[in-house]
C-alpha cells in the first residue's frame, strides 16, 4: 500500500506541468525542477507521436522517422531535456515558444535523415 501511495504521489507531482498549468515559454520552463522537466518532456514526446494525422502521408513519415531515430539513438527523458535546453541556449529568439514546440523543432533537426528515408520510401518531398 505504501508503495502504491508513493507511486501515485510521484505521478501526480510529475504530471503537474502537463496538466496543472501551461508551460508556454522559456521563462515557464526555466522555473520547473529537473523532475518536472523530465516528466514534461516524456508527456510532450508521447503526445507528439500519438497525434499523427490520419491519412496524411507526410505526418506518418515524420512520426515513423522520429520514432525510428529516437529508438536508434536510445533517447531518454534526460536527453530530451538537454535537447530543449540546448535549443533555448543557442536560440534566444525562441524564448517565447513553448518547450513542446522547441522539442518538435529539435527532433525534426536531429532526425532529418530518418524522416527523409521514410518520405523517400513513400515518394514524398524531402526535408531540406
Amino acid at each position: 500500500m505504501r508503495r502504491t501511495s508513493l507511486t501515485v504521489a510521484l505521478i501526480v507531482d510529475l504530471s503537474v506541468p502537463a496538466f496543472g498549468g501551461y508551460i508556454g515559454s522559456y521563462a515557464d520552463w526555466r522555473d520547473l525542477s529537473a523532475e518536472q522537466k523530465s516528466g514534461y518532456m516524456m508527456g510532450a514526446y508521447d503526445l507528439g507521436l500519438n497525434t499523427m494525422i490520419e491519412n496524411d502521408l507526410y505526418s506518418e513519415a515524420n512520426m515513423r522517422g522520429i520514432s525510428s531515430c529516437t529508438q536508434q539513438s536510445k533517447l531518454n527523458s534526460g536527453m530530451l531535456v538537454r535537447l530543449v535546453e540546448t535549443y533555448y541556449a543557442q536560440n534566444p529568439d525562441s524564448w517565447t515558444l513553448p518547450p513542446s514546440q522547441v522539442l518538435t523543432t529539435g527532433l525534426f533537426a536531429m532526425c532529418k535523415t530518418y524522416i527523409n528515408n521514410f518520405r523517400r520510401a513513400k515518394g514524398l518531398d524531402l526535408l531540406k
